[in-house]
């Protein structure tokens, strides 16, 4: 069983929501712990020029997900398993994997 097909706007369809948030469980900015169920859906390539697809979307807290637009510096790059790297403006890099299935 894999991801939902894309959403064609912003905001992703209630299967695509709901896949992304049970794949991700918790805010997955590194050391964050917060429930993804209470988060906001991130994409890392920003709507409209990336798509909206379980490939583009993190789950984040609400404090992180502000802070990625409002620091300036951080890339943040998810790959199609779902495992975001977040680098830092000085060059570290943390990396985290959703949990299991």
């Amino acid at each position: 069983m894999g991801a939902p097909p894309p959403s064609d706007g912003y905001r992703p369809g209630a299967a695509l929501d709901r896949y992304v948030r049970l794949r991700d469980r918790r805010c997955r900015f590194p050391g964050c712990r917060r429930p993804a169920a209470r988060g906001e859906l991130d994409h890392r390539i920003a709507w409209p020029d990336g798509p909206t697809d379980a490939t583009n979307l993190a789950g984040l807290c609400t404090s992180d997900h502000r802070a990625k637009h409002q620091a300036p510096g951080f890339r943040f790059d998810l790959t199609a398993d779902g495992a975001l790297a977040v680098t830092t403006p000085s060059g570290i890099t943390a990396t985290t994997e959703p949990p299991p299935f």
